[in-house]
């Protein structure tokens, strides 16, 4: 019998559908969204109730936990700078991270250039793709890009502008 060695067991992950894999409230039958299990660290995106696309992250570490709850991607820049918050208790400034798409104030789903460690917490709150990963969701989520442009934002006070932005639900085990 083959087992695997007890020390990188913990590296393994499966990508399952469980019991809340059914659409978040305001998903339409067929609309695409994404569901990324915090315990797991692996996301997948889905059409509808099937599963699209499946990939490994690295969402917040335990000082720096990624918010739970069912949010609308509201913002896509294919390559932005980020910058910690005024008053922070940590302090970063990153250049050019690409294929961001934010879903709530000082959080993203975006490319990470710096590091390749998907599948553990590493991240100071936003969910970490590879840039690969991170390209291929850009061009499956909402709100769309017009022909030629690079960013958008959704409008917050018009409700038609919001539900354009594919919905991002973030769970663990307790939720």
């Amino acid at each position: 019998a083959h087992q695997v060695d007890r020390g990188r067991r913990r590296h393994h992950r499966r990508a399952a559908r469980r019991s809340t894999a059914a659409a978040p409230v305001g998903v339409a039958a067929g609309d695409r969204w994404i569901d990324v299990d915090l315990d797991q660290q692996v996301l997948i995106a889905y059409e509808g109730a099937t599963p699209a696309y499946a990939t490994l992250v690295s969402t917040g570490r335990q000082k720096w936990r990624t918010p739970r709850g069912v949010y609308r991607i509201r913002t896509k820049d294919e390559r932005t700078r980020m910058r910690s918050p005024v008053g922070a208790r940590a302090h970063w400034d990153v250049a050019e991270v690409p294929w961001s798409m934010g879903f709530r104030q000082y959080f993203a789903l975006h490319g990470a250039y710096w590091h390749d460690g998907f599948g553990t917490p590493r991240s100071h709150g936003c969910v970490n793709l590879s840039p690969a990963d991170a390209a291929h969701l850009f061009g499956f989520v909402g709100p769309e890009l017009p022909a030629g442009w690079r960013a958008r934002a959704t409008v917050a006070d018009d409700p038609a502008d919001v539900a354009t932005g594919t919905a991002v639900r973030l769970r663990d085990r307790r939720t």
